[in-house]
């Protein structure tokens, strides 16, 4: 269970994870800053090693963003925006690169997008932005891994051409109507040769 800040919430997750039967550890490291990755895993490696015995990594889920409370187009600073693409976008495309030598035949990588990419709040621009290249990371990752072949693991709506059987399930927030989030993987195979 990675977190950037709240150390707290990371460990009360943590905890229900456990409570539940399953397997589960928190890591701290900010993403968006230079060294993001190479501080995140020895930490991740360690934990694996330590908790399963081994640095197989089954399910990798991008899940951190970072986004704004809502700025119009033209105040967004290139501060605001640079910060938003390397959390939502530079991470996620790294910490994956990095994290498949980790992940088995048959391991999956699930990136969590938004509905955002799909309705115009000019509000949230740039973090759509962001969420809209997290879902063609996940295209051509699909194609990468796994050409014909690859999926989440859940029938849903097919968001891609036929012939990259990648799946996507549009899942409810818990937050309430209007929350939902975009869920898209794939199913990781290793390419012969």
């Amino acid at each position: 269970m990675h977190y950037a800040r709240n150390r707290q919430a990371a460990q009360e997750t943590v905890e229900l994870i456990e409570k539940d039967g399953g397997r589960a550890f928190a890591l701290g490291a900010e993403l968006g800053v230079p060294g993001d990755i190479d501080q995140l895993f020895p930490g991740l490696e360690a934990g694996l090693k330590q908790h399963t015995g081994q640095t197989t990594l089954d399910i990798l889920v991008n899940n951190a963003a970072e986004t704004s409370t809502g700025t119009a187009p033209e105040e967004v600073s290139a501060e605001e925006f640079a910060k938003t693409f390397a959390v939502n976008v530079k991470a996620p495309f790294f910490i994956t690169q990095r994290a498949l030598g980790l992940i088995p035949d048959g391991g999956r990588v699930i990136n969590i997008s938004s509905g955002l990419t799909r309705v115009a709040n000019p509000a949230q621009s740039v973090y759509s932005m962001t969420k809209g290249a997290l879902e063609q990371l996940t295209l051509h990752l699909a194609r990468h891994l796994a050409p014909g072949r690859s999926r989440s693991g859940d029938h849903g709506q097919q968001c891609a051409p036929r012939h990259h059987r990648q799946r996507e399930r549009v899942l409810q927030d818990p937050r309430g109507p209007g929350a939902d989030v975009r869920a898209v993987g794939v199913q990781a195979h290793r390419r012969a040769g």
